[in-house]
């Protein structure tokens, strides 16, 4: 040791020393550096999304396993500020984090997405970087402006938006002016409510132009972003007849869609041959007058996606007789049609025996996903109130489907069940079917479809519902199937089991606190089948679908003889009566209870008592010759009791009108120069005695036409120039001994050269 330098000691001092701190500097440095953390790399939609049908976060990565995409989440770590009208969130990739939009989003919003405050908690991970994110939708958009209708006081004007606005919104930043002086105009919105297209009145000037002003502040209906600055339009008040433009109206999902064709002018209700023709030509193109009488609607085959022209023959006239003078066109283009999958039924049964197979339809969709999830038995009411499919169902498959189409055409698709559910379990059960396109996401449908060789009928009855079970393969009766009732709340209120005839009664209390059956199921091993015993498959508008109450004590059916009697008639009742099984009951006491129109009682008696055993008894009620006319009220009751076992009603009037048959035919149908145009009257009363010697009236009205040549065709000829309306005085002369008459009437000689049609009106009086 004596050996080693003192200087050698000192540089090995140092050197430790000096490692030392490095070590503690390096310590230092690790513990300041922050843990990594969870980065947001990427958000979408960009600035705009008015077509976004998702918007998507995607991390720089993985958060979540692969088994654990696709279900929405009940919990999200990202939130939606305002929320949209209707989506969920879910992980459609281990890093990538989507909220799927059921529809379009609302114009004129901004939209912010945040880190919800237990993101960390969510993810199990710290999320740094930007968590709070923008995105809008367009702002209020004033498209177009155009001059409806007007007259000799006001002017009605269209505003169209991009988005609904608010007729209260419009009347607060809208103001009008005479484009000459400037001079203000009163101004009223004439459409209630929101809209995206709004109608205003203003007050037409004398000379000048309409211009009309919107503040930029102004914004849609619920929006936040305005227009940003003030805008005008100037619009022109036409006296003349002129074709203003075409209006495209329809729905594109189903393919149905008309145009008008709006004037600057009412036109005439009459309308020339050929008063619209459209290239290319359009099958069953038929042309109608507006209910204001301001445009023409040409309804037709119109094909989407293509391009028309319509052209006005110079014929069409103005509400002031005055032609358009010369032909005038417009083209327009048909929308493409909407995005759509249709599954043609929302609900059904197939046999697991027979052709497993669902028709849908499909329209300007190239790729869809079909996907199907299986109903829990015990979940069966849930589903059915349209509560969330995965909180009731579990997913079986979803399967990528692509279509090879043809734009704007419907396509029909064959969806076979048996390939899709393959052995994911085919078997009995009741699946739900959703039909969602790629893009956009709320392209969808859905259907309810059981599985099932169950056929089950339910009669309602009282105390429960008389139930039969058949075999949808051989229609043969199924015994042992358990049946249940169950109420909306889902709660079971009756059971039974089908005997060997497939028959069952299945009773249930009939004001049980949880409700009446709502679902009725049919279950046999693994087969189950449901029934809802209160869904209206069918409702015909002029039936009445409530029927009468199911009588608890007795029931009487009351009728008179007839409907119709004179004051001071014998008013004929008779009641037959039944208990609740419809047996006819021993014999009882009823009392007769009558009222006039004006609801006072004017008799309450007994009735005589049933001598047949058959239940049926009779009263008469004697009307006064002075009573009041009307309707009268007949009511059976027990005595002393309020309850109305049964009743009818009958009219009491002082005459009935003689009724007469009145004909009348010209005696040729077409009449040429110097031949006087006669008419033939009949007429005989309706219990067919002939209307002999009573007066009768002949009245027309000429109205002046154009000659149409057949040879020069498009081309019309008008002749004379006097008015083109002529009323006729009536003439009046008598029916003969049959009832018979032949009547003719004179046409203007002072009118020149013209031809006429002719409206005539006969009155036997």
């Amino acid at each position: 040791m004596s050996g080693i330098s003192r200087r050698f000691w000192v540089l090995s001092f140092i050197i430790v020393a000096i490692n030392l701190i490095g070590l503690w500097l390096i310590r230092a440095e690790i513990l300041s550096r922050p843990v990594p953390g969870l980065r947001v790399l990427s958000f979408s939609p960009g600035a705009q999304a008015d077509e976004a049908d998702r918007i998507v976060l995607r991390f720089d990565e993985a958060v979540m396993r692969e088994d654990q995409c696709y279900a929405a989440l009940e919990h999200s770590p990202f939130t939606i500020e305002p929320a949209p009208p209707a989506g969920h969130w879910r992980w459609e990739q281990p890093d990538q984090l989507v909220y799927l939009l059921e529809s379009k989003l609302p114009a004129g919003r901004e939209y912010v997405v945040r880190a919800s405050d237990d993101i960390q908690a969510l993810l199990g991970r710290r999320v740094v970087g930007d968590t709070r994110f923008t995105f809008r939708t367009q702002p209020l958009a004033w498209m177009d402006a155009r001059v409806t209708s007007s007259d000799g006081e006001h002017v009605n004007v269209e505003l169209t938006f991009n988005q609904p606005v608010r007729a209260e919104d419009l009347e607060r930043h809208a103001r009008a002016v005479n484009n000459q002086n400037q001079q203000k105009l009163a101004i009223q919105v004439m459409t209630r409510g929101a809209s995206k297209k709004m109608t205003v009145r203003v007050a037409r000037p004398a000379q000048g132009r309409v211009e009309i002003y919107l503040a930029g502040e102004m914004t849609g209906d619920g929006g936040t972003l305005a227009m940003g600055g003030t805008e005008s339009r100037i619009m022109e008040i036409d006296r003349l007849l002129k074709l203003r433009n075409a209006e495209v109206v329809g729905s594109w999902r189903g393919g149905s869609h008309h145009v008008n064709l709006q004037f600057t002018r009412g036109l005439s209700s009459e309308l020339p041959a050929s008063a619209v023709t459209v290239t290319p030509a359009v099958e069953g193109l038929s042309i109608s007058h507006d209910e204001h009488g301001q445009q023409l609607t040409l309804r037709g085959e119109f094909t989407s996606g293509r391009r028309y022209t319509a052209t006005v023959s110079p014929n069409v006239l103005g509400d002031n007789g005055q032609p358009l003078g010369s032909p005038q066109s417009l083209s327009f283009e048909i929308p493409d049609r909407s995005p759509m999958l249709r599954l043609t039924e929302s609900r059904g049964i197939l046999s697991p025996h027979g052709n497993l197979t669902l028709d849908m339809q499909a329209c300007n969709v190239s790729a869809f996903k079909l996907s199907a999830t299986k109903l829990h038995a015990n979940n069966l009411v849930p589903h059915l109130r349209g509560e969330d499919a995965d909180a009731t169902s579990r997913q079986v498959v979803e399967r990528p489907i692509k279509l090879s189409i043809v734009k704007n055409q419907t396509q029909d698709v064959a969806v076979d069940l048996r390939q899709l559910l393959d052995k994911n379990a085919a078997g009995p059960g009741v699946y739900q079917i959703v039909a969602r396109a790629e893009r956009p996401h709320w392209t969808s449908d859905s259907s309810v479809v059981t599985i099932s060789d169950l056929a089950i009928t339910a009669k309602s009855q009282k105390g429960g519902h008389h139930v039969l079970v058949t075999s949808l393969a051989t229609a043969a009766p199924v015994e042992g199937v358990k049946l249940a009732a169950i109420t909306k709340s889902n709660q079971v209120i009756g059971e039974a089991v089908t005997d060997e005839q497939g028959i069952a009664v299945l009773r249930s209390p009939p004001a049980h606190p949880d409700g009446e059956v709502w679902v009725i199921t049919a279950q046999l091993g693994d087969d189950l089948n449901f029934i809802q015993p209160q869904r209206r498959l069918w409702v015909i508008d002029d039936v009445d679908q409530a029927g009468r109450a199911y009588p608890q004590t007795y029931d009487v059916m009351l009728y008179t003889e007839r409907g119709v009697y004179r004051p001071g008639d014998v008013v004929h009742l008779t009641a037959v009566i039944r208990d609740s099984t419809g047996t006819a009951p021993p014999a009882l006491p009823l009392t007769l209870r009558v009222k006039r129109p004006d609801g006072r009682v004017v008799l309450e008696r007994a009735m005589a008592g049933d001598s047949t055993g058959q239940g049926v008894v009779h009263a008469d009620f004697v009307s006064h010759v002075d009573g009041q006319l009307g309707r009268y009220e007949f009511a059976v009751t027990l005595p002393g009791s309020s309850k109305v076992l049964g009743s009818t009603s009958a009219l009491i009037e002082a005459f009935v009108p003689i009724r007469i048959e009145v004909k009348a035919a010209p005696t040729q149908l077409r009449f040429g120069p110097g031949e006087q145009p006669a008419v033939d009257v009949s007429a005989r009363y309706l219990f067919g005695q002939p209307a002999a010697e009573l007066p009768v009236s002949i009245s027309a009205t000429l109205t002046g036409i154009d000659h149409e040549s057949q040879r020069l065709k498009g081309y019309s000829f008008v002749t004379g120039q006097g008015p083109r309306r002529v009323e006729l005085d009536a003439v009046r002369e008598s029916l003969d001994g049959q009832g018979k008459s032949r009547t003719a009437f004179a046409v203007p000689e002072d009118e020149g050269q013209r031809l006429w049609r002719a409206a005539i009106t006969a009155t036997v009086t």
